[in-house]
């Protein structure tokens, strides 16, 4: 109301309100300006994932300024926040508490008439009933993009301006798309890409998403194809690629809880940082992949959680640090060399690098995609390809049923253009996860098998100590002085360095025992010169599964009569 005097209002000095001086005939009204800026607009804004509310306004300088600023409803709280909230020479308040309530009140009444619901990070997300992707500039749904609904700006993806792929721009892309690798390489990096983009569907399916850890020699085009090829499918823009050495382990879980979208990193060299950070790393993707939540204080005592749930791309020279089973298992892991890389492979990069523009459209179709997949679609699509996948169990058949439904999205695609389809691509998949996760073997190895299969080779390095007091092998079993064992295991390991952990006396006794390569614990007493010393029985077939020849010979070699007498080791 511009004639209401007991309303503020504002002219080009400022917000100022009417105030009386003087009593009677003396009596005149006075302007006081509470601000020197104007108020533009103001919009009310609904922090979704925060449950709280905030305020969004736009304000003019008195240097002709136009300043967005954004934050809690609590800014009008005391005059000190509110300032803060400012937060730039050109704004000022110069009003009290009381003149700030009103202030809160004319903004609220003549300006915050319309509503904005802000998400944190970028996220696929449903919303009464209807899948979105959520970005700082709108949400794009299958119905359009709707601007009042938008991300906190914490990341930064463009997608709504790019425009659609068009069939020839499709078709000459998928010529090209799987060959700046070998198949085995460049169908698991774009398959767990496209997969990823599916987050939405895969937590709401009770699914888990893997790792994708790209491990290579320097020059072997591993950030190439990181900036190159992943990035400009997810639009993702490179100044966001962080070095995962660099970032402090609670930015990582902030990160990691911003939103659904996949996090890129490069520079990922566990040898460089020191033991804590390792552990902590090492923690954070485990509880990643099983989408914890992470709780947090902070200096006002409240609790803070912080719920993990991006999926992760991490690019280095070196694989997980100690080895860990859990963590390999949990991946999808490429491994390049500058020695496999071919002709070929060099002049499809090429191409890719000059023609970027087309991998953006890809994944901006493919984010159409997304949005019109049912979560009962993908649970189709996840339980068509499982029959396809022959060899594994456990998490590598996640890791592989995943990568496997990126490659099925991308058709889903192609069958909108009407395109010829990927196929007999789970053949290769599987050989990447057991060449590379599995090792060749039918499961990646425990702490337990690690550390037997590190004795093994100290035994072959001459590295062990009096190996015929340790082992006994007999006709009637293997025989272990298991803690002496591990003391030369640990004594190894500090003094000559290994990639692994080794556990404990107690705990390697019990899963050892729990894995059958132990069978029964101090059972067999020997005599060692004067005096008797107690034995733990092992599996003999469980060794030499594992091959460690030098513990338990092959059984072709097993000559030794029914008396208690030793092989000697040479």
């Amino acid at each position: 109301d511009l004639k209401n005097k007991y309303e503020l209002q504002q002219d080009g000095y400022g917000i100022y309100k009417y105030i009386t001086k003087g009593k009677g005939e003396e009596a005149e009204e006075v302007k006081i300006y509470l601000t020197n800026f104007n108020l533009i607009s103001a919009t009310r804004i609904r922090f979704v994932d925060e449950d709280h509310e905030g305020v969004k306004l736009v304000l003019k300088s008195s240097t002709g300024e136009i300043i967005e600023k954004l934050g809690e409803a609590e800014v009008f709280d005391d005059t000190k926040t509110f300032k803060n909230f400012l937060g730039t020479l050109d704004l000022a308040f110069k009003g009290k508490v009381d003149e700030l309530t009103d202030l809160k009140t004319w903004i609220n009444k003549y300006f915050a008439l319309q509503a904005e619901d802000i998400y944190k990070g970028i996220k696929f997300s449903e919303r009464n009933e209807e899948l979105m992707f959520i970005t700082n500039d709108g949400a794009l749904s299958s119905k359009g993009i709707n601007n009042a609904i938008r991300s906190d700006k914490r990341n930064d993806i463009e997608v709504l301006d790019i425009e659609p792929i068009t069939k020839e721009e499709l078709k000459e892309l998928k010529r090209h798309i799987f060959k700046f690798a070998s198949p085995d390489k460049a169908i698991s990096i774009i398959g767990s890409i496209i997969n990823n983009l599916a987050v939405y569907q895969n937590e709401k399916a009770k699914q888990k998403l893997h790792h994708l850890l790209i491990v290579g020699e320097s020059g072997s085009g591993k950030s190439t194809i990181l900036e190159h090829v992943i990035a400009p499918i997810l639009n993702y823009p490179r100044k966001d690629i962080k070095s995962i050495g660099l970032i402090t382990p609670f930015a990582l879980i902030n990160d990691l809880s911003n939103g659904n979208y996949p996090m890129l990193f490069d520079e990922f060299k566990p040898s460089g940082l020191d033991k804590y950070k390792v552990a902590k790393l090492s923690e954070t993707f485990r509880n990643l992949y099983d989408r914890a939540t992470i709780s947090r204080g902070d200096k006002t005592l409240r609790s803070r959680d912080f719920h993990l749930n991006r999926p992760i791309v991490l690019v280095g020279e070196e694989s997980y640090p100690n080895q860990e089973k859990a963590l390999i298992e949990r991946s999808c892991i490429v491994y390049l060399s500058k020695r496999e890389r071919t002709e070929v492979h060099c002049r499809t990069m090429r191409w890719i690098i000059d023609n970027e523009i087309l991998l953006n459209k890809l994944g901006r179709a493919l984010i159409d995609v997304i949005l019109n997949l049912s979560v009962e679609d993908y649970m189709q699509i996840r339980n068509s390809v499982i029959s396809t996948i022959k060899g594994l169990s456990n998490r590598p058949l996640n890791t592989a049923v995943n990568t496997c439904c990126g490659i099925e999205i991308f058709n889903l695609l192609l069958k909108q253009h009407k395109l010829s389809l990927v196929t007999k691509y789970a053949e290769h998949i599987t050989d990447n996860i057991k060449n590379e996760v599995l090792g060749n073997e039918e499961d990646a190895h425990s702490t337990v098998e690690q550390m037997l299969i590190l004795y093994n080779e100290m035994i072959e390095d001459e590295r062990a100590v009096n190996v015929n007091d340790v082992v006994k092998y007999k006709r009637n079993g293997i025989f272990i002085k298991t803690s002496e064992m591990i003391n030369q295991i640990r004594e190894h390991v500090s003094k000559v360095g290994a990639d692994i952990n080794p556990l404990g006396l107690k705990d390697f006794k019990k899963q050892a025992s729990k894995s059958g390569y132990l069978e029964v614990i101090s059972n067999k007493v020997i005599r060692l010169g004067m005096k008797t010393v107690r034995y733990d029985t092992y599996n003999r077939e469980l060794l030499r599964k594992l091959k460690l020849y030098s513990i338990v010979p092959p059984e072709i070699v097993d000559t030794t009569d029914e008396g208690e007498d030793t092989i000697p080791f040479d």
